[in-house]
């Protein structure tokens, strides 16, 4: 017996479905869109391994094409996120404090200011979060909503369309890990 299925339709509990992550891609933002938006640069750190560290841009409601670096140790990470501050001035730079201790700790003594984040930590609205990856993880599905674009990247889209979500005993929104 055959079926004819789609094999990229989401899940119920997934925040971000494929076809947000596609909508989000497809969508063309101009240079006057965005100017004077404050620029926010986020950083993931991976050091060394299969994953890779990150620093991605986004400007208002446009996100730009990721940084991708396999196998820099954190003091040559740090030296692309700051050349990354120097030519761009962010309004922001968020840092993951699980794996970026020394790349924050460079970057502060180089004088940035950066925003250490801790995705098993507190969130901000604890009563309606597990934690503040999953409220991040919300607030991002809420920017794609509100018109957010993307990249067109097939990795970038699979890695938002696959999380999935459910409560805990208190109600609050975990993403699973």
């Amino acid at each position: 017996q055959e079926y004819l299925c789609d094999f990229t339709a989401s899940s119920e509990d997934v925040l971000i479905t494929i076809d947000m992550a596609a909508e989000a891609a497809a969508r063309v933002r101009t240079a006057g869109d965005i100017a004077g938006l404050p620029v926010i640069l986020g950083v993931d750190v991976a050091r060394f391994g299969d994953d890779s560290s990150v620093i991605f841009r986004r400007q208002g409601l446009c996100a730009f094409e990721p940084l991708e670096f396999r196998g820099l140790d954190n003091m040559e990470l740090a030296s692309r996120v700051a050349v990354q501050i120097a030519e761009h001035s962010p309004k922001a730079v968020f840092v993951d404090a699980g794996r970026g201790e020394g790349v924050i700790d460079r970057l502060r003594q180089l004088g940035h200011s950066i925003i250490e984040i801790n995705f098993g930590g507190q969130a901000m609205r604890p009563e309606r979060y597990a934690n503040k990856r999953a409220e991040m993880w919300a607030e991002l599905a809420a920017w794609l909503k509100a018109g957010g674009t993307i990249p067109n990247n097939m990795e970038l889209k699979t890695d938002l369309s696959t999380p999935s979500y459910s409560f805990d005993s208190a109600g609050r929104m975990v993403l699973e890990s």
